[in-house]
């Protein structure tokens, strides 16, 4: 007889999290190079985590798996950003190991983050996609909506945050045509976020029967009021609305890459303060160009 693991997929998903980033944080990392038996203790325990959430996610639903690939795609992707764009080398073990690759430390583990963060967060991605083409059509829309309206709440605080909160000054700040270029981009992704949240709600809205449609899966949003026209009028609020909705994604598909494309280049290229001018409460660095680190502008 066959006995289910204990625990929801979201308490899976935290703890496989949670596993992996505490195994790398630099005092466990190095206790796990010194040691056979750590060492091992890590892998298993690492592994371990991460078949249970595997076993969770194949027998959970759709908007469940697909949420919990999502959230856990985001988390490993964050400790490869970390890894990627950290001032200095974390790891003592490999301080010494990586000269006879022809790379420095802090090289190497640019390298390993990135391998982290981009190629490993694939699997995720194409998992959920896969998922999503499997599973029930009308749960994936709704799944699909509801991520939709909860990136457009969290750019609205987000917007909100900038209006009451400084922008850091640092080097994208400069005069010249990167800078317009860089405000530019920015507009642009905040228009978009704004665009295929609400073209998709109208196309929600617009089919019939209405479905039910929640921000994070917790707070009810009611239907724009297109259920109540003539289904000529729905049909025509519906191509509108995905029209939109595909030039939306067109967008965001060509300024994803330049924006990550821009953000590697003025960190690995032009080694400025662009990227890392970002996170909070960073103190200058006075190995970079002539410029002020990290000051809040005033006024």
């Amino acid at each position: 007889e066959r006995h289910p693991i204990p625990g929801s997929l979201f308490l899976w998903t935290a703890i496989h999290a949670i596993v992996f980033w505490v195994w790398h944080a630099p005092p466990l990392y190095e206790a796990a190079m010194g040691s056979d038996l750590i060492f091992w203790v890590m892998q298993i325990v690492i592994t371990g985590t991460a078949a249970i959430w595997w076993i969770k996610i194949i027998s959970a639903p759709t908007p469940n798996a697909v949420t919990a690939l999502l959230a856990t795609m985001v988390a490993m992707g964050a400790l490869g950003a970390l890894l990627t764009f950290s001032r200095g080398a974390l790891y003592a073990p490999h301080w010494l190991t990586t000269q006879a690759w022809g790379l420095s430390p802090i090289e190497d583990q640019q390298i390993a983050g990135i391998v982290m963060w981009a190629p490993a967060s694939l699997v995720y991605l194409l998992a959920a996609l896969t998922i999503l083409y499997r599973g029930d059509k009308l749960a994936t829309y709704a799944l699909h909506s509801q991520l939709g309206l909860t990136i457009l709440t969290l750019a609205i605080l987000r917007f909100a945050w900038r209006l009451f909160v400084p922008d850091p000054i640092n080097d994208a700040d400069a005069p010249g045509w990167q800078s317009t270029v860089s405000h530019f981009v920015a507009a642009t992704f905040y228009m978009l976020f704004a665009l295929l949240p609400l073209s998709g709600w109208a196309m929600w809205s617009a089919i019939q029967p209405v479905e039910p449609l929640y921000i994070a899966g917790l707070v009810d949003v009611p239907p724009m009021p297109f259920h109540t026209l003539s289904p000529a009028w729905q049909f025509e609020v519906l191509d509108w609305a995905e029209s939109l909705h595909v030039l939306g994604v067109i967008g965001l598909a060509l300024l994803v890459p330049l924006h990550v494309g821009a953000a590697l280049k003025h960190h690995f290229w032009d080694r400025d303060d662009v990227v890392t001018g970002i996170l909070p409460e960073i103190r200058d660095d006075q190995t970079a160009p002539d410029h002020a680190q990290y000051t809040p502008r005033v006024g």
